[in-house]
C-alpha cells in the first residue's frame, strides 16, 4: 500500500512585490557603482594591489586594467537601468551577473560583501517573473507562472543567510557579552548617530537587552518563512523588518538593510493559491 500526500495549497509572490524587489536591487547596483566611480583610480589604478597579483600585470598595463574596469562598470550601470525599467529583464539580469563576475576578478574586495550577497539573489531572481508589473515588459508579458521550487529555494537562501549570521554571533565574544551595539554606536565609520561612550554607559543595560532581543529575532524569525502565509508568520517577519529599519537609520551599511527589507516583503505579501 502506498500513500501520497496531496498539497491543497501552493503560494505565489505578489507581482507588485516582485516588481519592487527588481527596482530596489537595480537601484542598489546602480548607486553602488556610481559610488565606486568616485574613487575609481584608487580601486582600479596602479594603487590596486590586486593588479600586481593578476593576469593583467603579465599581459598588459595598468591602463588596460583600468579601462577594463571602466567598461565593466558601465556594463553594470547599463544593466541596472534596464533591470529597473523591466526591459528584457532576464537578459539584463544575466548581464548583471556576468559583469559582476568579471568585476570580482578585478577589484580589491572593498565592497562590504555587496557583490557576493546580491549575486546569490540575482541567480534566483533569474527564474522569477520580476517584470509582470511596473515594467516596460508588463504590457505584453502578463500572468507569468511562478515556480514553487524557485520560491522554496529563495526561502532556503534567506533562511541560511540569517542562520549563518546569527549562529556565528553566538561564538563571538562581543555578542556574547552584549557589547556589539555599544561598539557600533561609538564607531564613527559605522554609525550614523555617533554617541560618546560616557553617555552610552548610562544605558548599557538597555543596549544589552536590545542586542539580545535582536539576536533572538534574527535566529527565530527565519523559521517562520516556511509556513503558509498567516498572521503569526507575518508578525515574526515584521520583527525582522523592524530590526533592519533600526540598522538602516543608525548604521552606514545601508544596502544590506534595504535589500533584506525588500526580500522580506516578498514573503509578507506572499499569497496562497489553491491547487486544482
Amino acid at each position: 500500500m502506498s500513500f501520497k500526500y496531496q498539497w491543497h495549497y501552493s503560494t505565489r509572490f505578489n507581482p507588485y512585490s516582485l516588481a519592487m524587489i527588481r527596482i530596489i536591487v537595480g537601484v542598489l547596483f546602480l548607486s553602488n557603482s556610481i559610488y565606486y566611480l568616485l574613487d575609481f583610480h584608487f580601486f582600479y589604478g596602479s594603487y590596486n594591489p590586486v593588479f600586481h597579483h593578476s593576469v593583467f600585470e603579465k599581459i598588459s598595463s595598468v591602463g588596460f586594467f583600468l579601462e577594463t574596469a571602466v567598461l565593466v562598470f558601465f556594463g553594470i550601470c547599463f544593466s541596472s537601468v534596464g533591470f529597473i525599467l523591466g526591459l528584457k529583464t532576464k537578459f539584463f539580469n544575466f548581464l548583471l551577473l556576468l559583469s559582476i563576475f568579471v568585476l570580482s576578478k578585478l577589484m580589491m574586495g572593498i565592497h562590504w560583501g555587496w557583490f557576493k550577497a546580491a549575486n546569490t539573489f540575482l541567480w534566483i531572481f533569474l527564474f522569477l517573473p520580476l517584470d509582470e508589473k511596473l515594467s516596460l515588459n508588463a504590457n505584453y508579458e502578463e500572468n507569468k507562472i511562478q515556480s514553487s521550487k524557485v520560491i522554496f529555494i529563495l526561502k532556503i537562501q534567506v533562511f541560511m543567510t540569517y542562520m549563518v549570521s546569527s549562529v556565528g554571533r553566538l561564538f563571538q565574544e562581543q555578542w556574547q557579552n552584549g557589547e556589539e551595539v555599544f561598539r557600533l554606536l561609538v564607531n564613527t565609520l559605522l554609525t550614523r548617530i555617533p554617541v560618546s561612550p560616557e553617555v552610552l554607559i548610562e544605558y548599557s543595560a538597555l543596549l544589552q537587552i536590545f542586542e539580545y532581543l535582536a539576536m533572538a529575532i534574527e535566529f527565530l524569525s527565519p523559521f517562520f518563512i516556511f509556513l503558509y502565509p498567516c498572521k503569526i508568520r507575518d508578525f515574526f517577519l515584521y520583527l525582522l523588518v523592524f530590526v533592519h529599519l533600526y540598522l538602516l537609520i543608525t548604521t552606514t551599511i545601508l544596502w544590506w538593510q534595504i535589500l533584506m527589507i525588500g526580500v522580506l516583503f516578498l514573503f509578507i505579501f506572499e499569497e496562497r493559491v489553491e491547487n486544482k
